[in-house]
Parts: C-alpha cells; sequence; structure tokens
C-alpha cells in the first residue's frame, strides 16, 4: 500500500523508544545550550534589543540575562517531554535563581483541540494561573484530537486547579482569547516557526525536537 502523506506535513515520529531518545536528546541539548549562554552572561553584559513582554505568559526574573522563547503546541508529544523534563530543570536552577526568563508562545496547529487548549491557558492566565494551567494540561495530553481537550474536559481541568468557574466558563464560552492566540500563531509563522516546539534563546533558534513540521 502506498504511502501517503498530507501535502506540506511530515511526518510524525514513532513514539516507540527509538523515536523518542532523539527528543530527549535534543530537548537535553537546549538545557545544555542555555547554561552555556548563562555562564557567558555572567562574564558579559546581558545582550540589548531582546524583545521580551512585561506581561503575560512569562515567568523568572525580569532582569535575567538570558530569555529563551517557546513555541508550543499542547497536544505536542515532544513539548510535553520538554515541559516535564528539562523545562522543569529550567526552572529549578536558571530560573529559580534569576539568570533566566521563560517567555511561552501559542503555536496550537495541530487541531481545534490545540486551538481549544491555548484559549483556556490565556482563561486561567486571567486568574493568575498559567504556568499551573499549562503544567496540567501537559500532565494530561493524551493523543491529537481525541477528546482530551474538549471544552468540557477543559473546564474541569480548571475546577481541579481551584479557578473560579464562572469566570473561567464564561472565558472560555465566549471565545475571549481566540484572536489573540491566532495573532500568535500568525506571528510565529513570520518568524520561521515550523515545529514544536521551537526555542529561541536570546533571539537564537537552538535545537529543535518537533512532533510536526509545516514545510
Amino acid at each position: 500500500m502506498s504511502d501517503r502523506r498530507q501535502p506540506g506535513v511530515r511526518r510524525q515520529p514513532s513514539q516507540g523508544r527509538r523515536g523518542w531518545w532523539p527528543l530527549l536528546a535534543i530537548a537535553g541539548l537546549a538545557v545544555l545550550v542555555v547554561g552555556g549562554l548563562v555562564w557567558v552572561s555572567q562574564a558579559e553584559p546581558g545582550p540589548s534589543g531582546v524583545a521580551v513582554p512585561s506581561t503575560g505568559n512569562v515567568k523568572g526574573d525580569p532582569s535575567a540575562p538570558v530569555v529563551v522563547e517557546e513555541w508550543g503546541d499542547f497536544q505536542c508529544p515532544a513539548c510535553r517531554q520538554h515541559a516535564l523534563g528539562p523545562g522543569r530543570q529550567l526552572d529549578e536552577t536558571f530560573v529559580a535563581e534569576g539568570t533566566v526568563r521563560v517567555v511561552w508562545r501559542h503555536m496550537a496547529f495541530l487541531g481545534p483541540e490545540s486551538l481549544w487548549a491555548a484559549e483556556a491557558s490565556e482563561c486561567a492566565a486571567e486568574q493568575g494561573q498559567f504556568w499551573a494551567y499549562h503544567d496540567k494540561l501537559f500532565a494530561e495530553q493524551s493523543g491529537e484530537n481525541r477528546g482530551t481537550f474538549s471544552k468540557e474536559n477543559l473546564k474541569r481541568f480548571a475546577s481541579e486547579l481551584g479557578l473560579d468557574r464562572q469566570r473561567f466558563d464564561a472565558c472560555l464560552d465566549g471565545g475571549r482569547y481566540t484572536q489573540k492566540v491566532q495573532a500568535e500563531i500568525e506571528a510565529g509563522e513570520r518568524k520561521g516557526v515550523r515545529a514544536t516546539p521551537t526555542m529561541f534563546v536570546n533571539g537564537r533558534k537552538i535545537g529543535r525536537a518537533s512532533c510536526r513540521e509545516r514545510v
């Protein structure tokens, strides 16, 4: 039987052991790259011209010399691997000590549930819980567009995190952040983001472990 591929989309890597080790290796490399830049930043002035938002989905010291910008999709397995592994290492070491600032950007391109999850995370951000909801989404992830990130489930996650459900539901059902998420996706495309996760460290694109890539 012929192998028919969707035009413009490369095949998704196998999720078996053989398919996952390159993702973990590249994600680990990201930590080493960040560590190297942190070391350099201690000896040299911080880079100029690194655009970092003053509000939004950002964590870490505003004056941190290293900025890690991650473009991700909550349904992407490689993003989950990063969030539960190297991402936590970054938080516990470099972010905690004030040398790294992390910025999350939406590249929700794996289907409707990616878009709903991104919008839901912004609704959680209204209540100061973006990162807790971010972690919850990756903990619950279980395949693409299988109902895991249905609006019903997204609301349940909000309850489990103790968010104000009335505010959250009104936000999600009203599509308050639909345009914001779409605008961020378009901004990522203009920046050359073609896969998730794609990371920039002080504006430089580093090794990428993609669960899907557009060409």
